[in-house]
């Protein structure tokens, strides 16, 4: 058995967010920029990333 992390990001936008109005294609190249730069093997983490602009949600 080894270690496996579990990684949630949340990120809050705002209308003044320049991610506000992306399209899900560049969501997801935001997630995986984050995800690369984690440096982690992809079978030891399991991560999560999501966008909203809900407070409530966070």
């Amino acid at each position: 058995m080894g270690r496996r992390y579990d990684i949630e990001i949340n990120i809050l936008l705002d209308d003044q967010s320049p991610l506000y109005d992306a399209s899900l294609e560049r969501l997801d190249e935001v997630r995986h920029q984050i995800s690369n730069r984690l440096k982690l093997d992809p079978a030891d983490h399991w991560i999560s990333i999501s966008f909203t602009q809900d407070p409530d949600w966070l």
